[in-house]
């Protein structure tokens, strides 16, 4: 564990987590905040304590600059995410899984019900992520306890660590979607399936380094079943573990959850045998069998989920222009080129995230509000922006001495001039309902005013650039929750409560 680790303090034993800050940087991000999170620890017997950070020192390990390290109470154990991907020993990442689960199970009958992969409460604010859990030895005095120390402070030092040990010890093991207390037990589940996948088979179900395609396999189960990665496995376990993972065993489908195998699943099936006990010999007719079925299906797969993608990148292009297939393959192209320079919120408060969204409306550019949103939010306003921006470029193609788009709140500024296309937003307005700038939520409120060039549709998203008529106003409200994504602000949701109902 590179960024928590065992020191001293004062000649005293104790836990350190390492934020990877130099002192100026850990005073400009306000983290001293992370000294007053409580953590918990599980006992077997069911017994649970908190632990509480003692304060923060500038620390200095072998060969690395002086850091900010927090540091509390010592415990005594391992990263669960270490454990698992320990290829050498098997019976003990089995029981690591084995106590983790087990302590959810306490977690979620006690009044410490408090685990989310996104926020807490008051009782605490724990990670589900395997990097969240820190498991004590077999035979300690901690009495094989589980650690969960608290989220924001372990995410911090795990992000120190680097985006491989972020993916691999995190991402890659808990699905996107299943946020939240209300999803708890769900996403328990889906985290215990994907760690025992990555003992049973040697690899994790979804490899992917990039967060963002991590992210789209997860959500449409784009994995090899269990039973293809570990020939032999038993039946009962691998059937737990593929339903668990897959989409259409338990997604939230128009909002309805669709039931999946629950924590006390897993442990039954799991009880206390050992790694080896888990396979059965397979004859070779039944292991060539077993091969064949798992090219054919990574063949079949790796085709379908490729069409799948193409298909559902090119749905933003406008139908029945045929130049924009053209447009759209240049524009990806130079998306990919760009991907580096793409614009962030980094350094922004939340706030101003806002405001550059709706001024990212006015100035047609769809990078600028992707940049500002997480999820699907906003999604069908990016799509109205990029849609709107595609069609004007198309028809001055066409039409060179047509005037070019007017962002809105200019003209009004300029008396309502006559001859130009006006697109944007006026008299927007932001309110804060809720959160401040030191929590990792907040909530605002927005009115304004949505102007589009009249057009015989009364799709908004489908808007047609026409000269010949005044732009129609469509007043506007917007409930927005924003939310902390890697230290930076990002709109989670946005709800349009009145007029144009474009975006949801």
């Amino acid at each position: 564990m590179k960024n928590i680790f065992q020191f001293e303090v004062d000649g005293k034993a104790a836990l350190g987590f390492d934020t990877g800050l130099s002192a100026q940087a850990f005073a400009q991000a306000k983290m001293a905040s992370f000294v007053t999170d409580p953590g918990l620890i599980v006992f077997s017997d069911e017994r649970t304590e908190t632990w509480q950070a003692a304060g923060v020192i500038e620390y200095a390990q072998t060969g690395a600059p002086g850091t900010m390290v927090v540091w509390g109470p010592v415990f005594d154990g391992e990263r669960l995410d270490n454990l698992i991907a320990g290829d050498s020993r098997k019976d003990q990442a089995l029981n690591a899984v084995r106590r983790w689960t087990a302590a959810l199970c306490v977690l979620q009958n006690t009044a410490h019900n408090s685990l989310s992969i996104t926020k807490g409460n008051t009782q605490g604010d724990y990670s589900l992520r395997p990097y969240g859990a820190i498991i004590a030895p077999e035979n300690s005095a901690e009495g094989r306890a589980v650690f969960f120390p608290p989220r924001r402070l372990v995410e911090r030092c795990v992000q120190a660590e680097g985006n491989k040990a972020w993916i691999n010890g995190g991402e890659a093991y808990v699905h996107p979607d299943l946020n939240g207390n209300t999803a708890l037990a769900n996403a328990a589940a889906f985290t215990a399936s994907a760690m025992l996948y990555r003992i049973f088979s040697g690899k994790p179900p979804f490899p992917n380094q990039d967060e963002n395609l991590l992210h789209q396999d997860i959500r449409e189960g784009v994995f090899l079943p269990v039973h293809l990665a570990s020939p032999g496995l038993d039946e009962k376990i691998a059937g737990l573990i593929n339903s668990a993972l897959s989409p259409k065993n338990g997604k939230f489908a128009g909002g309805k959850k669709i039931d999946r195998p629950t924590l006390k699943n897993f442990i039954e099936v799991i009880g206390l045998a050992n790694f080896n006990s888990f396979f059965h010999t397979l004859p070779p007719l039944e292991k060539e069998k077993i091969e064949k079925e798992r090219e054919h299906y990574l063949t079949k797969n790796k085709r379908t989920v490729t069409t799948r993608r193409f298909i559902i990148r090119n749905t933003v292009v406008i139908a029945g222009v045929f130049i924009a297939l053209l447009i759209g393959i240049f524009t990806v192209r130079g998306i990919i080129q760009r991907k580096a320079d793409l614009p962030s919120t980094a350094g922004m408060d939340s706030a101003e995230v806002i405001q550059m969204y709706y001024d990212s409306i006015s100035a047609l550019d769809h990078q600028r509000m992707e940049a500002c949103v997480m999820g699907k939010a906003g999604k069908n306003d990016i799509n109205m922006v990029s849609n709107y921006y595609v069609l004007t470029k198309v028809r001055q193609a066409y039409e060179p001495n047509l005037p070019g788009v007017m962002p809105a709140q200019e003209w009004l500024a300029a008396g309502k001039p006559g001859g130009v296309s006006v697109f944007g937003i006026s008299d927007l307005a932001i309110e804060k309902v809720s959160g401040n700038e030191t929590g990792d939520e907040t909530a605002y409120r927005t009115t304004f005013i949505l102007w589009l060039p009249e057009n015989q549709s009364d799709d908004a998203e489908n808007a047609v650039p026409d000269w010949e008529f005044a732009p129609t106003a469509y007043p506007c409200i917007d409930e927005l929750r924003l939310v902390r994504h890697k230290g930076n602000w990002k709109i989670g949701v946005i709800e349009r409560r009145e007029g144009c109902s474009n975006s949801k």
